[in-house]
C-alpha cells in the first residue's frame, strides 16, 4: 500500500512541476478501456498539430502509453490525490469518458477548466445515463455523423433546452465546430 502512495505522490508532482503551458490540455481515462477512444484525438493533437498532452489514467495494472515528443502520461489510482487533481486542475481544458463529473466523488476544478466528454458507447443518453450526466461539461464529442451520433447530439440538446439545464457545444473532433442541430435533419 504505501508504495502505491508514494507512486501517487510521484505522479501528482510530476504533472504539477510541468510548465504550465505542458499541461494545458488534459486526457483522463479511468481504465484502459478509455484509452482507445482517446488515442486517436491524443495522436492528431500531438502529431500534425504539434500540441503537448497530457494523459492522466487510473488504469492500476496496463502500461502507460509510451512517453514522446508532446506526450505526458501519468498515473493516479482512484483515490483522494486523483480527487484533489480534479478539484485543482490549471488547464485550459480537460477531456474526458467519464459521465457524471461534480456528481461524485470527481469535482470540476476551482480554477477555469473547459471539460470535454467524449461519447464512447452506443448507448442512448436518455436510456443509459443519469439525467444530469452531463451537465457539468462544456462540450460533447461526437466520432462523426452516423445516426447513433447523432441521436447523442439531439438528445443533449433537447435536455440543454428544458428549464435549468446548461447548454453544451457538440461537435465533432475532426470538424471542430459545434454541430448545428437544424442542419443535422
Amino acid at each position: 500500500m504505501g508504495i502505491g502512495i508514494w507512486r501517487d505522490w510521484t505522479s501528482y508532482r510530476g504533472f504539477r512541476n510541468l510548465p504550465p503551458r505542458d499541461r494545458n490540455l488534459v486526457f483522463y481515462s479511468e481504465t484502459h478501456q478509455d484509452w482507445h477512444h482517446l488515442q486517436p484525438l491524443i495522436d492528431v493533437l500531438v502529431g500534425p498539430l504539434g500540441r503537448t498532452v497530457c494523459h492522466v489514467t487510473s488504469e492500476p495494472a496496463v502500461a502507460l502509453p509510451p512517453a514522446g515528443p508532446g506526450l505526458h502520461a501519468f498515473r493516479l489510482r482512484s483515490t483522494a490525490l486523483c480527487t484533489w487533481l480534479f478539484q485543482t486542475l490549471q488547464a485550459d481544458v480537460m477531456v474526458l469518458t467519464m459521465l457524471d463529473l461534480q456528481n461524485f466523488q470527481l469535482k470540476r476544478s476551482l480554477h477555469p477548466v473547459h471539460y470535454c466528454y467524449v461519447f464512447h458507447s452506443m448507448g442512448s443518453t436518455h436510456m443509459v445515463d443519469h439525467e444530469n450526466s452531463y451537465d457539468h461539461y462544456e462540450s460533447l464529442l461526437c466520432e462523426g455523423l452516423a445516426p447513433a451520433d447523432l441521436r447523442h447530439v439531439m438528445r443533449a440538446r433537447a435536455e440543454q433546452a428544458a428549464p435549468r439545464r446548461r447548454a453544451h457545444r457538440a461537435a465533432r473532433p475532426d470538424v471542430g465546430p459545434a454541430i448545428d442541430p437544424a442542419r443535422v435533419r
